[in-house]
C-alpha cells in the first residue's frame, strides 16, 4: 500500500513541477521577448545557431531511432514469452499424459496379476478409469481446438491406444481366471456382494475402454478421409490444369 502512494505523489510531484517550470519559462518569455534582437551580420552567431539546430535534430533523431529498437525488442521479447509459454504448456501437457500413461500401466499390472481380492483391487480399477478419462478429455480438447492432425494429438491417441488395447487384453484373461479357474481362490472369504462390485467395475473399465478405442478409430478414420478428399482434390485440379494446357488455354 505505501509503494502505491509513493508512487501516486511522485507522479503529482512530477506534474506540478513540470507546470510551474513552463508557466515560468511563458513568464521570462514574455517579459524578455523586446530585448532580443538577431544580429545577422555576425557569422559566428549564425553558425552557432545553425550547429545547435543540427544538434537537436540529431538528438531527435537518435532518440527517435532508440526509441523505434526498443519498441521492435520489446515486440521481439513479447513474441519469444509466448512461444515460450506455448512451449512449456505443450512440455508439461506431455509429461502429465506420459505419467498418467506409466500409472495405467503399472496399475494394470497390479490388478490382473493380483492372486486374491484386497482391500485396493476396486480402488485400482477406479483409479484406472479415472487416468483413462483425464487422457481422454486431453484428445478431446486438443480435437476441439482443432489439432487433430497434431503430431501432439496423434502422438498421445496412438499411446493411448498401445495402452488400452493391451489393458483390455490383460482385464479379459484376469476376469476369465477370477471367474472361471480360480473364482474360489481369488474371491476366498469374500461376499458375493463385493464380487459381483468388483467384476461390475471390470465391466465398467472395459466399457471405457471400448469408447476410447472407438473413438480414436473415428479420429484414424475422418483423418485419413480428409487425408484422401484432399489427395482426390490435388489429382483433379492437375487432371483440369493438363486439359486447359491441351487446348492452349
Amino acid at each position: 500500500m505505501s509503494t502505491v502512494w509513493k508512487k501516486r505523489n511522485l507522479g503529482y510531484f512530477y506534474h506540478f513541477s513540470v507546470i510551474i517550470l513552463c508557466m515560468s519559462n511563458s513568464v521570462f518569455l514574455i517579459y524578455h521577448i523586446s530585448d532580443y534582437d538577431i544580429y545577422w551580420d555576425n557569422t559566428t552567431n549564425i553558425l552557432l545557431t545553425i550547429i545547435g539546430f543540427l544538434f537537436a535534430f540529431a538528438g531527435i533523431n537518435i532518440y527517435s531511432i532508440f526509441n523505434t529498437n526498443i519498441v521492435t525488442e520489446k515486440e521481439k521479447l513479447t513474441d519469444l514469452s509466448s512461444k515460450h509459454k506455448e512451449q512449456i504448456a505443450r512440455s508439461r501437457f506431455d509429461m502429465d499424459s506420459s505419467l498418467l500413461l506409466m500409472n495405467i500401466v503399472s496399475t494394470g499390472i497390479m490388478v490382473s496379476t493380483a492372486k486374491q481380492f484386497n482391500s485396493q483391487y476396486i480402488e485400482q480399477l477406479r483409479g484406472i478409469k479415472k487416468m483413462l478419462s483425464q487422457l481422454k478429455s486431453k484428445l478431446v480438447k486438443l480435437d476441439k481446438k482443432g489439432e487433430s492432425s497434431s503430431e501432439q494429438f496423434k502422438d498421445l491417441m496412438g499411446k493411448l491406444l498401445d495402452v488400452v488395447r493391451n489393458l483390455r487384453n490383460q482385464l479379459n484373461y484376469h476376469k476369465e481366471m477370477v471367474t472361471v479357474h480360480s473364482r474360489s481362490s481369488f474371491f476366498k472369504r469374500i461376499s458375493e456382494e463385493n464380487r459381483e462390485m468388483a467384476l461390475a467395475h471390470i465391466d465398467s473399465l472395459l466399457t471405457e475402454i471400448k469408447y476410447i478405442e472407438d473413438y480414436c478409430a473415428e479420429n484414424e478414420f475422418s483423418r485419413k478421409t480428409i487425408a484422401e478428399n484432399d489427395s482426390q482434390r490435388k489429382n483433379l485440379w492437375s487432371t483440369l490444369k493438363q486439359l486447359l494446357s491441351n487446348f492452349g488455354l
